[in-house]
């Protein structure tokens, strides 16, 4: 586990947030390719009710996106191709997802 936290150009800090990877939060997505335009459901799960859902992360070569708890892509397509994860929250601490790849076949 690590502390992590925001640091404004005075350099004041926030507060730190334990960050680390847990079996508490599941992302459920196709791992297998899936066909191009057809939809795609991404969710968010947390083992236990008291954990918060913060958001489904996608990482790319080129940005870094969030989503809400259930993410529904529409029309699948090559650019939706990226790296997800998915966090929770409980008190101070934020859990992440494993990282999967979602890969689109059909182009």
């Amino acid at each position: 586990m690590s502390p992590y936290w925001c640091e404004d150009r005075s350099g004041q800090k926030s507060d730190e947030l334990n960050i680390y990877v847990s079996d508490h939060v599941i992302l459920e997505m196709p791992a297998l390719p899936v066909m191009a335009g057809s939809n795609v459901t991404l969710s968010c799960r947390p083992r236990y009710d008291s954990y918060r859902v913060r958001s489904i992360d996608r990482e790319s070569e080129s940005h870094r996106e969030s989503f809400s708890e259930v993410h529904t892509i529409y029309t699948v397509q090559k650019s939706d191709e990226g790296v997800y994860s998915c966090s929770v929250i409980y008190t101070n601490m934020v859990m992440v997802s494993g990282y999967s790849r979602l890969t689109v076949a059909g182009i």
